[in-house]
């Protein structure tokens, strides 16, 4: 009875963070890597938790001299502590279910300009194209996996096309994912649209002293882009 008085609070935790990291996520989550996550989430978080009491009781005899307040400090280190655990179980549930890609993760931020341009262009692509030929929408791991992309970049550059309004969400119920189709007719989506969407997303107008030359040479290179952006401007992404 000992034993499982003590062991009791584990498994609580344990079963509480693998039903957090099932259900909270905006996506589906499997159960076995929820339960990794939660397992070691749950045990770390037992014994923090075990250490903050230890620690409350023994600032308890300071209590005569600060009163309430001796604890609040080591409540707000315990406050602070209980969410790291919580994000690091996250992180985990992520890295176990995404174990096949997770190794580029490192090389996400040395990405160049023009291949995350490019990365951009073909997801676009893929997602046209797949509404072109009548197809089940996809999902942004169903990308990842497919083409061999890393799950946290394919995220990343589709998101940037639903804030632009390239592409838009459609919310799947009875999965609990998230699959994705052109926001507009795609026989006007073309790849000039696409590229001045994510180039011009943002202020443009945040000087606020206002420079002759520095306006000169912004609106001489307006122009020299559009020169260069002729061709693309009658290329669309579904023929590209």
């Amino acid at each position: 009875m000992r034993f499982a008085v003590k062991f009791t609070p584990y498994i609580i935790n344990w079963f509480a963070f693998t039903l957090l990291y099932i259900m909270i996520p905006n996506t589906r989550v499997r159960f076995v890597h929820a339960f990794l996550a939660g397992f070691v989430a749950g045990s770390i978080f037992q014994l923090f938790q075990l250490l903050y009491i230890h620690g409350q009781v023994f600032l308890s005899r300071y209590n005569v001299v600060y009163g309430g307040f001796a604890a609040i400090p080591l409540f707000f280190i315990w406050l602070q502590f209980s969410c790291l655990i919580v994000l690091l179980g996250a992180e985990i549930s992520f890295a176990s279910q995404n174990i096949k890609n997770y190794e580029h993760n490192l090389d996400i931020k040395k990405i160049s300009v023009r291949y995350k341009n490019f990365l951009t262009l073909f997801i676009a692509h893929v997602i046209v194209k797949q509404f072109e030929e009548k197809k089940p929408p996809l999902t942004s791991e169903q990308i990842a996996v497919k083409y061999k992309l890393p799950i946290r970049l394919s995220n990343q550059l589709i998101s940037d096309l639903v804030d632009v309004k390239i592409l838009i969400e459609i919310h799947s119920e009875t999965s609990r994912s998230v699959h994705y189709l052109p926001a507009f007719d795609i026989n006007q989506l073309t790849v000039n649209l696409l590229f001045e969407r994510l180039e011009s997303r943002g202020s443009e107008t945040f000087l606020i002293n206002k420079n002759e030359m520095v306006d000169k040479f912004w609106h001489k290179t307006l122009e020299i882009k559009d020169l260069s952006d002729q061709h693309l401007k009658r290329l669309l992404i579904k023929d590209f």
